[in-house]
C-alpha cells in the first residue's frame, strides 16, 4: 500500500501544477458570467472554444496563425485590416479614448476593445476609432478599425467576402463579445475593403497610392442624438440616457436656436480645450481649425406628455465637446438664461471674431443625454 502511494503522489502533483497552470488561461475568459456557462458557450462557439484550448494551444485554422502572415516588403509582418461597429452605455466608461498618456486612469472603450483584442491574438492589437466621446456619452453605431496578424480563414483576400470567412467573422464577434462586459458590444464585423481615400502623390507625382480603409478618413457623416426631458420630475429609471432640465423650456425658441447651427460655421465658442490645447502643444492662440459643418439639426417630440424630446445632429464632424456645448447654449436661450442675440454674437465669434469659449457663459449639456447613433459610410 506505502508503495502505491508513492507512485500515484507524484501523478498528482504534476495534475495539481497542469491544473493551475491552465486556471490563468481558462477562468478570466468570460468576465461576469459563472463557470457553467463559460463552458457551455465555448462548446456552443468554435472561436471560443479555440481561446479556451490555451494560449499555448495551436489552433486548428489559420484564424490565431500569424505564421502564415505574408511579408511586407520591408520586412515587417503583413496586417489584414478588419472593421466593425460598436455599441456602449459610456455611463461607466471615462470615454471612447485611452487617456493614459495624460495621466487620467479609468476605463475606456478603446482600451477595452484593445484589450480583448490582444488578448484573443496574444499579441497586441491596436484599436482606432472614427471619433471620441466624453465620459457618459453613448453610443449605438461607433465604427472601429484594426490590424489582425492574419485573416480568419485560408485563402481570404479575393473580390468579396466568402461565405466561410463571414462565418468565421460572426463565430469571433461572438467570442469577443463574451469577453467584453455587457455594456459594450461589437456587431457588423467584417474584413476592411481597400479606400478610395486617396494616398500621397507618388516621388514623380504620378499614381496616387491606395490606402487601406480608415475609420475616420473614410467617413463621410455623423449622427448625434441628445435626449432629454422637461417633465417637472424626471424618470429615475433613465437617468443615464436622458438628461433633465429643470426649467420650462419653450421649444419653438430652441427649434429656432438649433436652427441656427446649420451650415459652416468658426465653433470656437462652442468647444472644449481649444485653447489649453495650443498652450500644450506650444501652437500660436487661434490656429487651430474650428470651423465644423452642421447639415441639419431636427428637434423631435418623442413623447407630449412626459415631455421628451430627441435633438438629431447630422455633420461633417464635431470638435471636443461641441453638440453638448450647442444643446447647452440652445437650451440658455430656450430657458430665458440667454438672449437669442448673444447666441448669433458668439456664433459669429464678436465683431472682431475674436470671442473664444470662455466667453459663452452657458454650460454643457449633461453627456447622459448625448448619444453616437451613426457614421456613415459609403460602403459600410
Amino acid at each position: 500500500l506505502a508503495r502505491m502511494i508513492k507512485q500515484i503522489l507524484p501523478l498528482f502533483a504534476l495534475a495539481s501544477v497542469f491544473a493551475i497552470s491552465q486556471a490563468e488561461n481558462f477562468l478570466p475568459i468570460f468576465p461576469g458570467r459563472p463557470l457553467a456557462s463559460r463552458t457551455a458557450f465555448a462548446a456552443s462557439d468554435p472561436a471560443a472554444a479555440l481561446h479556451l484550448r490555451g494560449r499555448g494551444a495551436k489552433p486548428s485554422h489559420a484564424a490565431l496563425s500569424p505564421e502564415t502572415s505574408d511579408a511586407d516588403d520591408d520586412g515587417g509582418t503583413r496586417k489584414y485590416r478588419y472593421r466593425s461597429r460598436v455599441a456602449y452605455d459610456g455611463t461607466n466608461f471615462s470615454g471612447f479614448q485611452i487617456q493614459s498618456s495624460q495621466g487620467v486612469a479609468g476605463r475606456t472603450v478603446q482600451g477595452a476593445l484593445a484589450a480583448v483584442l490582444s488578448r484573443r491574438f496574444c499579441g497586441e492589437v491596436t484599436v482606432v476609432g472614427s471619433g471620441r466621446t466624453d465620459t457618459g456619452v453613448h453610443a449605438r453605431g461607433q465604427a472601429v478599425h484594426f490590424d489582425l496578424p492574419a485573416r480568419l480563414t485560408e485563402g481570404g483576400g479575393g473580390d468579396g467576402v466568402s461565405d466561410t470567412e463571414q462565418e468565421e467573422c460572426r463565430a469571433l464577434e461572438r467570442c469577443l463579445n463574451a469577453m467584453l462586459n455587457y455594456d459594450l458590444n461589437l456587431y457588423g464585423l467584417e474584413p476592411a475593403p481597400p479606400s478610395d481615400v486617396p494616398g500621397h502623390d507618388g516621388v514623380d507625382g504620378s499614381a496616387r497610392a491606395e490606402r487601406p480603409w480608415h475609420a475616420i478618413a473614410c467617413s463621410r457623416a455623423k449622427l448625434y442624438s441628445y435626449r432629454l426631458t422637461a417633465h417637472p420630475v424626471a424618470d429615475p429609471l433613465r437617468r443615464y440616457t436622458r438628461a433633465h432640465v429643470h426649467r420650462p423650456v419653450d421649444t419653438e425658441v430652441l427649434r429656432r436656436c438649433l436652427g441656427r447651427f446649420v451650415g459652416a460655421h468658426d465653433f470656437r465658442c462652442f468647444a472644449g480645450a481649444v485653447e489649453q490645447n495650443e498652450r500644450r502643444r506650444g501652437m500660436a492662440a487661434g490656429t487651430t481649425d474650428t470651423t465644423r459643418t452642421v447639415f441639419r439639426v431636427d428637434l423631435l417630440e418623442e413623447d407630449a406628455g412626459r415631455g421628451d424630446y430627441r435633438i438629431d445632429f447630422y455633420l461633417k464632424g464635431a470638435l471636443y465637446r461641441m453638440v453638448r456645448n450647442m444643446v447647452g447654449t440652445a437650451l440658455a436661450v430656450a430657458t430665458g438664461d440667454m438672449s437669442e442675440d448673444e447666441l448669433l454674437r458668439l456664433l459669429r465669434r464678436g465683431e472682431d471674431g475674436a470671442l473664444t469659449r470662455a466667453d459663452n457663459l452657458a454650460k454643457p449639456a449633461p453627456p447622459e443625454g448625448l448619444t453616437m447613433e451613426w457614421v456613415y459610410y459609403d460602403d459600410y
